[in-house]
């Protein structure tokens, strides 16, 4: 719903009798709050069920859009913004989406990502031509009622049935992961009496077992010799399965110090920021620059759509790239058809030019969630992946504030031709922070480098 938000900005202004610029405010003041509670977010989504969080979240969305239908006051919609609707995005959101992902993939994980992060793009695509259509028939109260309502009644249900947290013993096909609860964790050890006490048809002293342990290879002199490493009895095996459930054994646990102090967590953000600063300024001024170019209603609507429907290209493309190459190469991707768009956006003379522009600026951003996932997920660990993209959050909340920004600088000047310009400049940082990004590898706490 945050691609329709540029539609709701006139009957807003036009009912509060507030400004445009106070009106913006809503969405900065949302993306800054969303930030803000990121960091706790990460950890409970790190820790608990993510369908249970996901409903929690669609059930604040939904009581969100409710109470704004019944705002008497604009400050009353600020407080919404800054409360259930950011919770809402949060657990019921991409963010939750991608932990899900990160739990269950390993060997696709990039192209996993890719595709689990498509959901905020379809609704993009979906919701621009409702949205308006819907203020039109019924007006912006009712518009909030029929979706407050249709949230619940249709994506709780959804969530319910797709939604799976990663269970005892399960893993994605070909997976290397070890499943979320195995049977090898120190809470359920295989030599444990609990273990033999509750399953002794599986015991490992059991005949059967020694039977099928045997036709395996499992206690011959040639298994221990060959893959000492696999041993049940080895201290090797003993160390790896007290090991927390669910994370790769070689990913060490990750605490917000430890963060603080790595330096490609902080080239990561320098990375981001700026290509996020000019999607969000793009995308919140689409109804004012579509209407500085005389593009007007659907029209104006169809260049949200067309913009949502490149990021779904955009995040399944870079997914599967992910999996296989540098991923610098694809912030840097990202990068350059952001220069292109913003230099056609300054030539267009038509509205194909503009359908064309927006098509570009849709696929630069799509990459940058799946990118960033995949960035997590490799250097840091799917186990705590919630933590780092928690982290991250509020520091690219900075980027909210470019709509605001820009939107003042562009009362002074004559047309949206100058913005652009200036956001060309915003890219070249990202360009430089991508570099000392370095290549694709795993980090290590600084506790563990002597740092």
């Amino acid at each position: 719903m945050i691609y329709s938000f540029t539609f709701w900005v006139t009957p807003f202004r036009d009912d509060f009798g507030v400004s445009t610029g106070t009106v913006l405010l809503a969405a900065t003041l949302g993306q800054v709050t969303m930030g803000l509670y990121s960091p706790v977010a990460g950890r409970i989504m790190d820790a608990h069920s993510v369908r249970l969080l996901a409903t929690a979240g669609i059930l604040a969305f939904s009581a969100g859009y409710v109470l704004i239908a019944f705002a008497t006051d604009f400050w009353q919609v600020l407080a919404v913004y800054c409360t259930l609707l950011p919770v809402g995005a949060i657990f019921a959101g991409g963010m939750a989406a991608q932990v899900a992902t990160a739990r269950w993939f390993e060997k696709r994980r990039g192209a996993a990502l890719g595709i689990s992060s498509v959901g905020t793009s379809l609704g993009g695509f979906v919701f621009p031509p409702i949205v308006t259509a819907l203020n039109q028939s019924l007006g912006w109260r009712e518009s909030h009622l029929v979706f407050g309502v249709a949230f619940v009644l249709i994506m709780v249900p959804i969530i319910w049935l797709i939604v799976r947290d990663r269970g005892t013993g399960e893993r994605e096909p070909g997976d290397t992961a070890p499943p979320a609860q195995g049977l090898a964790s120190a809470e359920h050890g295989l030599a444990s009496p609990e273990y033999r006490k509750q399953s002794p048809e599986n015991g490992l002293a059991s005949p059967e077992h020694r039977k099928e342990s045997a036709e395996h290879g499992l206690a011959s002199p040639e298994y221990r010799k060959e893959s000492p490493e696999h041993s049940l009895a080895s201290p090797e095996h003993g160390k790896k399965s007290a090991e927390p459930a669910g994370q790769p054994q070689d990913f060490p646990d990750w605490k917000m110090g430890h963060l603080a102090r790595n330096r490609a967590f902080w080239y990561l953000v320098a990375a981001l920021t700026p290509l996020l600063v000019v999607f969000i300024t793009i995308q919140l001024n689409t109804a004012p620059i579509a209407e500085e170019a005389g593009i007007l209603g659907q029209q104006a609507a169809l260049l949200i759509s067309t913009l949502s429907l490149a990021m779904i290209v955009g995040k399944i493309g870079y997914g599967f790239m992910a999996d296989k190459t540098d991923h610098r190469l694809l912030i840097w991707f990202s990068a350059a058809i952001a220069m292109v768009s913003l230099v056609l956006l300054q030539t267009a003379a038509s509205y194909i030019a503009f359908l064309v522009a927006y098509a570009l600026v849709g696929i630069s951003q799509g990459g940058i969630m799946p990118t960033m996932g995949a960035i997590i997920a490799s250097r840091y660990g799917p186990a705590n992946f919630g933590r780092v993209g928690g982290l991250i959050a509020p520091l690219l909340t900075l980027t909210a504030f470019g709509p605001v920004i820009f939107g003042y600088l562009r009362s002074g000047m004559e047309s949206y031709g100058p913005i652009f310009q200036l956001l060309m400049l915003v890219v070249v940082p990202s360009v430089v922070a991508t570099y000392f990004l370095g290549p694709n590898g795993r980090e290590t706490p600084p506790e563990q480098t002597g740092a």
